[in-house]
């Protein structure tokens, strides 16, 4: 009768963990890996037009992320928002995006944040300069980390003319990481000082709260699930 008893809890926990914790498993490693890169796209600061896009393939060859890079003058952007109804702001801003048609969403938000308030985000370039330049995450040194992945933007090989910026170069390159298991962007553990008014001389450490769409209440701002 025990032998019996015990039986039935075998069977038991063998069928919850094929329907429960297997199908949690495969979540775990859902996320594809993806072909590491390197590549320099030259950034000259008073150009008209800005552009760099490149196709994310996966270890097989398949294409499996867009990412963009798109800056210039006020002009340039605005006209080509009325073109694509995608809205894009200066001086330059990158974005990740998962296919391989470009959106107005980016992978490199910490939550549902639009792409210009991710740290894809150049306002302007002084940001990649001086105390500015030096700030974790937020200066000429940019980790994303997510699905498998992270993604990290340098810029690097500034070049000045009469003490302002004239041009550099901004490195984009991927390295594989599955352990990272996030579908956003992981938060970095710093405050950025522009949002807070701060001078960048003053690195300030934490991570301020994760919002997403609750699209079942309308699409109210709610913090993410953890």
């Amino acid at each position: 009768m025990i032998n019996k008893y015990l039986g039935t809890i075998s069977v038991n926990v063998i069928i919850f963990f094929c329907i429960f914790i297997i199908p949690c498993l495969a979540k775990d490693i859902q996320w594809p890996a993806m072909k590491e890169f390197t590549v320099d796209f030259p950034i000259q600061t008073n150009a008209e037009k800005l552009e760099f896009v490149k196709l994310l393939e996966d270890v097989n060859g398949t294409g499996k992320y867009l990412f963009v890079c798109r800056g210039g003058s006020t002009e340039y952007l605005d006209k080509l928002t009325d073109q694509t109804q995608i809205n894009y702001a200066g001086a330059l801003g990158c974005r990740l995006i998962e296919g391989d048609k470009e959106t107005e969403f980016s992978l490199l938000a910490e939550g549902d944040d639009a792409p210009w308030h991710t740290r894809g985000q150049y306002f302007n370039f002084k940001e990649i300069t001086g105390d500015c330049g030096n700030y974790p995450e937020y200066g000429k040194l940019r980790h994303f980390r997510l699905r498998g992945f992270e993604l990290t933007l340098l810029a690097k090989d500034f070049i000045y003319n009469k003490g302002n910026l004239d041009s550099f170069k901004l490195q984009i390159s991927l390295r594989r990481d599955l352990k990272i298991k996030s579908s956003y962007t992981e938060q970095t553990g710093y405050i950025t000082p522009y949002q807070l008014g701060k001078s960048c001389k003053t690195i300030i450490k934490g991570n301020e709260p994760r919002m997403c769409r609750n699209w079942e209440k309308g699409g109210s701002w709610e913090e993410c699930e953890k």
